[in-house]
């Protein structure tokens, strides 16, 4: 059996192959157009955290004072996505003007 495909056949496959192709690419740049789909918040804590640099191949981490009695620390490896999120109660970090728990 022998299939024969017109030249019109061919374009209208090529065109639906190249717009499947665009919208799997272009799906994907959903994180570029809209960073921050987060809730509304009553405030914005921009001070700086103590960041740990490990050596190539190891995740980093930051750790910060959310001001009410918790430090944060989340784990990250370069430019990928974060790799975990601990909350832990400390008593030193009841405000956010206290200074931060940790040497520098």
């Amino acid at each position: 059996m022998t299939i024969t495909i017109t030249r019109t056949h061919a374009v209208i496959i090529g065109l639906a192959a190249l717009a499947i192709g665009l919208l799997i690419a272009l799906g994907g740049c959903a994180k570029f157009t809209e960073p921050f789909r987060d809730a509304p918040t009553a405030g914005h804590d921009s001070s700086s955290s103590r960041v740990v640099e490990q050596p190539d191949g190891f995740s980093n981490a930051a750790e910060k004072c959310d001001g009410f009695g918790h430090l944060i620390v989340t784990t990250y490896h370069g430019d990928k996505a974060y790799a975990a999120v601990a909350v832990v109660n400390d008593a030193r970090c009841g405000s956010l003007t206290a200074p931060l728990p940790f040497g520098r």
